[in-house]
This record gives C-alpha cells, sequence and structure tokens, in this order.
C-alpha cells in the first residue's frame, strides 16, 4: 500500500460549514505494525506503542508493538479470548472473556507482570473499556436488566463510581488523556440519541446531554474537544465537533461519508468513503486549530478503525487496519509535523487580450439577468428565462443584500440550464460576495435559484454575457425579493410571472396531504394556462434587461 502524499485544505467559514482549499503536501513514515495471517484489529496509539487485536478464527489475544524499536509481543490470556483494547501511556486495558463472565483487565508494558482484573466482582459483564490520565470507563452490562451503563473508576480509586442508571442505551465511552472528561452515546428504546458528557470536578461527576446523534456517534475528546459524527439533515454522516462542557457545534462539510473519529491534541483522524466508492474508505487528518484536511491514504481498499496520538513535539502517530493478503493488518505512520504553509502558486502568463473582468468591474459586459431571492417561511426555487448571445458570461452574487434586515444565506443553489454553477457549500454567513465565470450560456437561458436558511436571508444575483444580448424575460415590478408571501411555483406561461397559491392549498411541509397539493396545483395550472394569471394572484419578478431599462 502507498499512503497519499496529499493533503486537502480547508477554510472554517462557518459553526458548520467548511470549504475546500488548494493541496498541500504530506510526508511521514509507515510502519508495518502486524502483517501476516490472521485477523489485526481495533489499534490503538500512545506515545510509541499500540494495542490492537489479534485473531486466528478460533481465539483472540492482545498484542502490542513499540514503533520506536518495531518489539512486539502478547499479552498472555491462558486460554481466555481478549479483545477490545485501549491504551494511555503504556497501561493497556480489555476485554477478557470466558464462558462465565466477560471482565476487564488492565496490562501494565513497562512492568511485564501478568494483567491484573480492575474492580474484580465474580459475575463481572463488561467490556469496551477506555482509559485516560488512569481513569477507565467502561460498559456494564451487570447492573440493571442486562441494559448497559457506563461506569468509571478514578485512578488510584478501589471503588467504580456510575455515571448512568436508567433504562437507557449508554454506549462507547472514551476518556480524555488526563482522565477528567468521559463522553459516550445514550439511547432511549424508541431510537432517539444523545451525545452525553461527564466532566470531573471537586465536587465529584457532572453529567450533561450535549445535543442529538445517532447511535454510531462514537465520541471522542482529547479535554479540550469533544468529536463525533452526525448525519443531522444531510444523507452521509459529517464530522462534528464542539468544546468540552458546550458551546459552539462545528461541522466539517465533505462529500460523502465520515466515521469514526478520534482526537489528540486538537488533530482529528477519520474515515472517509467518498459518493462514488462507498465501499471503500481512506484516512483523514484534520486539524481543528489550523483547519486543514489532510488524506492520509488513498487507496481502492477500505482502511478502517483508525486512532492517533500527538506527541508534545509535535510528532503525530497514526493507526489503522487495512485489508491484507490474509485477513485485516494494521498499519501506522508517523508524521513529525503538519504543513501550514501554503503551496506556491505558479507564475501566470501575461495577460495578452483585453482588461480582465469581474464583478466590480464588468467592463462593457451587457447585464443580462438582475434579481434578488429572499428566504421567508419556506425554501425557495426559482425559475425564470433570459436570453443571451451564447458563449462565456459572468455570474455575480451578493450575500445578504439588498435591505438593512436582510441576513446573509447560509446554503443556496444557483443552477442555469440544468448545471449547479453555485452550491451550498459556497455559501456562508461570512460569505458576502461570490463571482463564478460561466461558458453554459445560450440564446434560450433557464435561470433556477434556491436560498436555504434563516427567514429574510436572501441574496442578490447578476448575470453578464459576453456580447449584447436580449434582457431578462421576466416583467419588472415594484416587489425587491422574490419570496413575498407564500410563493409555490414560476408560471411558465408567462415568463417571469410568479404565481402565489394559498396557504391551505400548499404549505412548506411536505407530508400529510402531498398527492392532493399536487393534484390541486396541477388544477391550479391548466386554470392558468387557460385563462391566463388574473391581476389579483400575480407578483412582479424585479428582473432588468441587458440593455440597462425597466420593462
Amino acid at each position: 500500500m502507498r499512503p497519499s502524499r496529499w493533503l486537502f485544505a480547508v477554510a472554517l467559514a462557518l459553526p458548520l460549514f467548511a470549504s475546500a482549499q488548494p493541496l498541500h503536501p504530506l510526508t511521514g513514515t509507515l510502519h508495518e505494525v502486524h502483517v501476516g495471517p490472521g485477523q489485526q484489529s481495533d489499534p490503538h496509539v500512545s506515545g510509541t506503542f499500540v494495542a490492537y487485536t489479534h485473531g486466528d478464527g478460533a481465539t483472540s489475544e492482545i498484542r502490542f508493538h513499540d514503533l520506536a524499536t518495531g518489539a512486539n509481543a502478547a499479552i498472555p490470556n491462558f486460554g481466555a479470548n481478549d479483545l477490545l483494547s485501549d491504551i494511555w501511556d503504556q497501561q493497556i486495558v480489555f476485554t477478557r472473556t470466558t464462558p462465565e463472565r466477560s471482565a476487564l483487565f488492565r496490562y501494565d508494558i513497562s512492568s511485564g507482570a501478568p494483567a491484573v482484573e480492575v474492580a474484580p466482582t465474580p459475575d463481572a459483564n463488561r467490556r469496551a473499556a477506555a482509559i485516560g490520565g488512569g481513569t477507565i470507563a467502561w460498559m456494564d452490562h451487570g447492573l440493571l436488566m442486562g441494559v448497559p451503563e457506563i461506569v468509571v473508576l478514578e485512578a488510584g480509586a478501589v471503588t467504580p463510581v456510575r455515571l448512568t442508571q436508567d433504562l437507557a442505551v449508554d454506549r462507547d465511552p472514551a476518556v480524555s488523556p488526563d482522565g477528567r472528561v468521559v463522553v459516550w452515546v445514550r439511547c432511549e428504546s424508541a431510537g432517539a440519541c444523545e451525545l452525553m458528557e461527564a466532566v470531573r470536578g471537586p465536587g465529584g461527576w457532572a453529567t450533561q446531554s450535549l445535543g442529538t446523534v445517532e447511535a454510531d456517534a462514537r465520541p471522542d475528546t482529547d479535554g479540550t474537544h469533544i468529536v463525533y459524527t452526525a448525519e443531522r439533515q444531510q444523507a452521509d454522516a459529517d464530522l462534528y465537533w464542539q468544546p468540552v462542557g458546550g458551546g459552539e457545534e462545528r461541522r466539517l462539510v465533505l462529500e460523502g461519508s465520515q466515521h469514526n473519529a478520534n482526537v489528540s491534541r486538537g488533530v482529528v483522524a477519520f474515515e472517509h468513503a467518498a459518493p462514488e466508492t462507498p465501499a471503500n474508505a481512506d484516512i483523514l487528518i484534520f486539524d481543528l486549530t489550523t483547519g486543514i484536511l489532510y488524506q492520509l491514504t488513498d487507496t481502492p481498499e477500505r482502511e478502517s478503525l483508525s486512532d492517533l496520538y500527538v506527541a508534545e513535539d509535535g510528532a503525530i502517530r497514526v493507526v489503522w487496519s487495512a485489508p491484507g493478503v490474509d485477513g485485516l493488518d494494521v498499519l501506522a505512520m508517523t508524521l513529525t509535523e503538519l504543513s501550514e504553509a501554503p503551496i506556491p502558486e505558479e507564475p501566470e502568463d501575461p495577460p495578452t487580450g483585453p482588461e480582465e473582468t469581474s464583478c466590480e468591474n464588468p467592463g462593457a459586459r451587457p447585464l443580462l439577468l438582475e434579481l434578488t431571492i429572499e428566504k421567508e417561511r419556506c425554501n425557495r426555487r426559482v425559475h425564470t428565462t433570459f436570453e443571451a448571445s451564447a458563449g462565456g458570461g459572468l455570474l455575480c452574487i451578493e450575500n445578504g443584500k439588498p435591505g438593512k434586515k436582510s441576513k446573509r444565506a447560509s446554503a443556496g443553489w444557483v443552477d442555469l440550464n440544468g448545471e449547479e454553477v453555485v452550491g451550498p457549500h459556497d455559501f456562508g454567513k461570512k460569505v458576502s460576495h461570490i463571482e463564478r465565470d460561466v461558458t453554459l450560456l445560450e440564446g434560450e437561458n433557464l435561470f433556477e435559484g434556491k436560498v436555504r436558511s434563516h427567514p429574510h436571508s436572501r441574496i442578490h444575483v447578476r448575470i453578464y454575457g459576453p456580447d449584447a444580448g436580449g434582457g431578462g424575460s421576466g416583467a419588472p415590478g415594484e416587489d425587491d425579493a422574490i419570496g413575498k408571501g407564500r410563493w409555490k411555483r414560476v408560471f411558465h406561461g408567462r415568463p417571469g410571472w410568479v404565481e402565489r397559491v394559498s396557504e391551505h392549498a400548499m404549505g412548506c411541509s411536505s407530508s400529510g396531504n402531498t398527492q392532493a397539493g399536487a393534484a390541486m396545483m396541477l388544477i391550479i395550472l391548466a386554470l392558468l394556462i387557460t385563462n391566463g394569471p388574473t391581476r389579483r394572484d400575480r407578483v412582479r419578478v424585479r428582473v432588468r434587461s441587458g440593455r440597462g431599462r425597466r420593462r
């Protein structure tokens, strides 16, 4: 396998959005932690040591590997099955199963002494232990009707402390490196899940919910940040993060799905499956401080179950599982640092043609179309047509104008002749202007636009052509924006007119009377095509022609 030597840069524009920027180089040293027969999976790293599960189909054991020396050894299990490990410093915790019980054990690499059980109990039914700062957290199935609860044992303590006591399913705990913060997912029987946090203070552990997530959010924390994945309203899961204690939630917008995020000193490793290859996944690294996204692996296979450790000197060690010749292998990479310097731009050839134009200086370009789209109570898709001479054009969007009370749109679309020119990732509350060169202009053109954001969000759109062409086809009017009232559809019998549909006929929601609403719309359109819109029902779209006059 050849890890990719490239990274993607991402500039944070919003609490919930980021936009792609140019590539940056990435270099590192690849380590073969365990390559060979059997299944090697679930690796975790702390310092230079990696702990992972090795199985041959009949039994499983926990092994550890020193990235500095290459030494590799197994923790003796005396015929039991060991799995699901975690590591902090040189302390490894794991689940040991026998036909009678499922208990947690701790192993000290530095001493080499036999592993000892954590808070022994005869009828133990525990698993999924996590460790940080000497504090151990786990899922305990032996306390309340088999429903897992989150339990912690602080460093130096003898008696465990229950963080939960209810019939909800509490799962996937993670502990910060200082042992002060524990995060996990709590799911009700109805399926609704929450991101949970417990912070240790002078008075004990304080627990709170930090928002809704899916069951497979798999949160992690470095004591400052909490990272996790969630779908929210997207089709696929994205990477989210927020500060310990609660606060502003941020989202990394990236096509495809993201899973299994882990964080150390503000650097996150996670799995990314591109939309064109959903069965495969690569390991990406995201720096929460600089906002730069790095691609660690780039293979046609599925890398999974990654973890990382960031040392005080900035060295980063990442571990993951990857398909091998006979099962899964464990690989690692050591990075000395993450590049922050931008790639030098290649010198451009001096201009030889006419002076370059822009939205601030359109020059002699004719104005073909000008309109404003406003979001009221529903998300509006606006259609209109305009004429132009075939060739290249210029699309200009002012986000949040005109109007003092208007807000900037956090998402939206602009399509020309069925092709997306501006998408939701281009918008944001800190984005005031968007400029695009377009090569899609024809003699007759279809414009479609939509604002998806808070009410009164609006965008002002201008389209310039290469040559003098026909103006916009919409009729002018006194309204400054599209979207006043409850507009549902553009009536193409008279280009530029927007039909107003009664609120009782069609609402914002798509549930309930969808078929009835669609049937009613067809009836309304049939009547309009026959008789044309009445003066009372029509509203003008503000459109300016390429000749600079209002029509």
